[in-house]
This record gives C-alpha cells, sequence and structure tokens, in this order.
C-alpha cells in the first residue's frame, strides 16, 4: 500500500501554518457571497464555508469528515471571517447537499468519469519513466489540480496508478522482447543463472551497491561487472 505522505495528495494536517491558513483558508468576498445567498443559519454558513474553503482551492477536495472534526486552526479561519456563534454543526444530509452546491461551481470539473481519464493519461505519460506509484499518483494529482478537477478519493488513485503500471511496463517489455535476437535473449536467462558456489547470480552482483568513489573501488566494480 502505497504511503499518502510520499505523495502530493492533498491532506489536513494537525497544524497548518498561518501562511497556509492565510493562503487556502481565508475567506474571499465571492466565498461570502457565495454562502450567504446558499444557505441560512449560522451553523448551515459555517458547514458550507468549510467545505467550500478547500475544495475551490489548490486542494481540490472535500473534508471527509464534520467540520467539527477538523482541524481547529482550519475550522477558526472562515468561523472569525464569518463573525458566527454556533452551537452545532450541519447534519450529513446537509454536508452532502453542500458538496452537490459547489461542485456546480463553473470552474470546478467534479464529473467522475472526466476526472480518472485526466488521472490515468498523466499516469500514463509518467509511468515512461518512473514506477513507483507514489510517483504516479504525485503526477496525477498536480495535473488534477492544473486542470481543477476535484481529487477523488486516494485509494482511487492508488489502484489506477497500480493498474496503469502495469499496463505500461508491460508494453515496454514486449516492445523490448520483440528486438531482441535469440543469442541477446540467451544472454539475459544467463544473468539468472545462479553460481554453484556463492549461490549468487550476474543479476546480484549487478544490484551491488558500489563502494566509495577511489580509483581501487572502480576497478573491482568494472572487474565485477566484466566476470
Amino acid at each position: 500500500m502505497t504511503s499518502i505522505e510520499r505523495t502530493a495528495y492533498s491532506r489536513f494536517t494537525r497544524a497548518p501554518s498561518i501562511k497556509e491558513l492565510q493562503m487556502l483558508y481565508t475567506s474571499t468576498p465571492t466565498d461570502i457571497a457565495f454562502v450567504a445567498t446558499t444557505v441560512r443559519g449560522p451553523a448551515q454558513k459555517f458547514g458550507l464555508m468549510i467545505l467550500r474553503q478547500p475544495s475551490t482551492s489548490d486542494w481540490g477536495i472535500f473534508p471527509s469528515q464534520k467540520p467539527s472534526l477538523g482541524p481547529l486552526s482550519v475550522i477558526f479561519v472562515p468561523f472569525s471571517n464569518l463573525m458566527l456563534m454556533y452551537s452545532d454543526i450541519a447534519s450529513n444530509h446537509a454536508l452532502y447537499c453542500y458538496r452537490a452546491q459547489i461542485r456546480k461551481h463553473p470552474e470546478i470539473i467534479s464529473d467522475g468519469k472526466q476526472i480518472r481519464h485526466v488521472a490515468a493519461s498523466a499516469m500514463r505519460q509518467a509511468a515512461q519513466s518512473m514506477q513507483s506509484p507514489a510517483d504516479l499518483i504525485s503526477a496525477a494529482v498536480e495535473v488534477l489540480v492544473k486542470e481543477q478537477c476535484e481529487l477523488p478519493a486516494f485509494s482511487t488513485l492508488e489502484r489506477l496508478a497500480r493498474r496503469i503500471r502495469t499496463l505500461v511496463h508491460r508494453e515496454i517489455y514486449r516492445s523490448i522482447a520483440s528486438r531482441l535476437t535469440d543469442s541477446q535473449a540467451a544472454s539475459l536467462l544467463r544473468v539468472l543463472e545462479a553460481d554453484p558456489p556463492t549461490g549468487l547470480t550476474a543479476f546480484h552482483r549487478i544490484k551491488e551497491v558500489p563502494k566509495s568513489a577511489t580509483l581501487t573501488h572502480l576497478v573491482e566494480w568494472i572487474r565485477l561487472l566484466a566476470r
């Protein structure tokens, strides 16, 4: 399983920096006008603002939890801008409706099929020179944010990355294999044959980490590869 921390996928942190809050979470007049004309009541406005802030920023995601469970500093910023007093948070049903309203924003692409197509295209291009699923996910996130797409669940991107990597690497393997002569193919197979005294293969020697960059070690390394 790919660790989300190794990717560029947006996620909430326990202690966002002041600069991050100011750039991504400070409510604009457009944000406040949107909230004021969409819902009524302090709790409802608060809930909608919490959802709108990250979804319309460079993050492109919705908080997966009710706002009351999010980072306190993230909650405080829109709360202070709206100057609201609230005693509770909107219901899950209301939050679902809020997401639907936000997705109507003309600049946000929320169509799942289109988003997966954009992500797959980015991953396929990245897989030509990368093999780590984390790198493929990061490449897709960069393109999705640039195209103003709502980010799908991380698990969706992870499954897509593994599938794209398998398909692309299979194509690369078949392309190389089709151009090999019989003697070249036989030489590659011999790389996997174990040496009886040591039980090691030539592939093990190729993968061996070189020592420090000295002339002596360089000569040893050349002799090792020449065996």
